[in-house]
C-alpha cells in the first residue's frame, strides 16, 4: 500500500499508525486474519518505490520477534541492536533442570524455565535461526524422557508435531505457548500412564533409558516415589531377577554391541555403559560373558 503523506507534516508515525492499526482490525473483523504492517521510510517519489517496498519488507522480518497485529517501522529496525546467531545446545544446568522438571512435572516451573531460555535469547540478541534451534533442543531433550506409551499418544494433542511448530511458526510468543501447552501435555500423559504402570515396569523403563548414569535401586525408587525395600521385592518377584542382575544385564548386552567394532577403546566403552572402573567392568564382563571384553571382541571380529 502507497500512501502519500506531506514532509512537514508532524504527525505521520500517528496518522500511518491510526491508518494501520485499522485496516488489520477491519482484516481481523471480517476474514479472521492477524496480520502485522511493514512500514518503511518516506521516499521524495516514484523512482524509490521499489526501494520503499523491500525496506516495508525488511520491517516485516521482525514481526517474528514482535508478534501479529503490530505495525512496524523500518526506521526502528536500523536503529536496534543487530540480533546474531548464537549457541543453540543447552548448559548442563538447563539439562539438569530440564530433567528435574521431568521429574517433578510442575507445570508452573516449566513456565518458568521456559520464560528463562526466552529471557536468555532476547538478552543475546538471538536470531530467529538460533531461536528456533533452542527450542528444537528443549523439546528433544523433552523427548528424551518420555516413555515408550507417552512418545506413542503424543501426536494426539495437535495435528502438527511440535517440531513442526517450531520450525514454522510465524512468531516466537506462538512458538513459545505451544511449546507449554506439549509440555504440560506430556506432564500430563506420562503421569497417567506411570499410574496406571506397575512399579517394575517404571523401575524398568528407567534402567533401559538411563543405564548408563550412576543409578541405584534407591535413586529409581526415588524418582517412582515408592520404598526402595519393596521396589526389590515387586522386582525380584515380577522378572524373576534382582534389581541390580537386571540393570548389570543392560549394561552388559549394550558394552557387547559396542564391542562389535572397534570405534572405542574397551575403557570408552566401559565409561558408555555405566562402569567408571574399568577393572570392575572387565571382571564383571567376564563373570557375566565368560570372557574378557578384549577376548569377546576378538571372537566377534576374528
Amino acid at each position: 500500500m502507497i500512501v502519500n503523506v506531506l514532509p512537514e507534516s508532524q504527525s505521520v508515525h500517528a496518522d500511518l499508525n491510526k491508518l494501520c492499526n485499522k485496516l488489520l482490525s477491519s482484516i481481523k473483523d471480517f476474514m479472521n486474519l492477524s496480520l502485522t504492517a511493514g512500514v518503511s521510510r518516506m521516499t521524495s517519489g516514484f523512482l524509490h518505490i521499489r526501494k520503499a517496498c523491500q525496506e516495508a519488507e525488511m520491517a516485516l522480518q521482525q514481526g517474528f520477534f514482535t508478534g501479529s497485529n503490530q505495525v512496524l517501522y523500518y526506521e526502528h529496525m536500523v536503529q536496534s541492536p543487530d540480533r546474531h546467531e548464537v549457541k543453540g545446545a543447552l548448559s548442563p544446568q538447563q539439562e539438569r533442570d530440564l530433567l528435574k522438571l521431568w521429574v517433578s512435572k510442575d507445570n508452573q516451573k516449566a513456565e518458568e524455565f521456559l520464560e528463562g531460555i526466552r529471557s536468555n535469547l532476547e538478552q543475546l540478541r538471538a536470531d530467529e535461526n538460533s531461536i528456533r534451534k533452542q527450542y528444537i533442543m528443549v523439546m528433544e531433550t523433552i523427548h528424551s524422557h518420555l516413555s515408550r506409551a507417552t512418545e506413542r499418544g503424543a501426536p494426539s494433542l495437535t495435528e502438527k508435531s511440535p517440531y513442526e511448530i517450531v520450525l514454522k511458526g510465524e512468531y516466537w510468543e506462538d512458538i513459545h505457548q505451544d511449546m507449554l501447552a506439549h509440555i504440560a501435555y506430556y506432564f500430563h500423559t506420562d503421569s497417567q500412564i506411570k499410574q496406571e504402570s506397575t512399579y517394575t515396569d517404571l523401575a524398568t523403563e528407567l534402567i533401559d533409558k538411563y543405564y548408563a548414569e550412576d543409578i541405584s535401586l534407591q535413586s529409581i525408587a526415588s524418582q517412582i516415589s515408592v520404598n526402595p525395600s519393596y521396589l526389590s521385592r515387586v522386582f525380584k518377584q515380577e522378572r524373576g531377577e534382582n534389581f541390580i542382575t537386571y540393570l548389570t544385564r543392560v549394561r552388559i548386552e549394550h558394552a557387547k554391541a559396542y564391542l562389535m567394532s572397534r570405534g572405542m577403546k574397551v575403557y570408552e566403552i566401559a565409561e558408555k555403559v555405566g562402569y567408571h572402573n574399568y577393572t570392575y567392568f572387565s571382571k564383571i564382563f567376564k563373570k557375566s560373558v565368560g570372557v574378557t571384553p578384549e577376548e569377546y571382541r576378538e571372537l566377534q571380529q576374528g
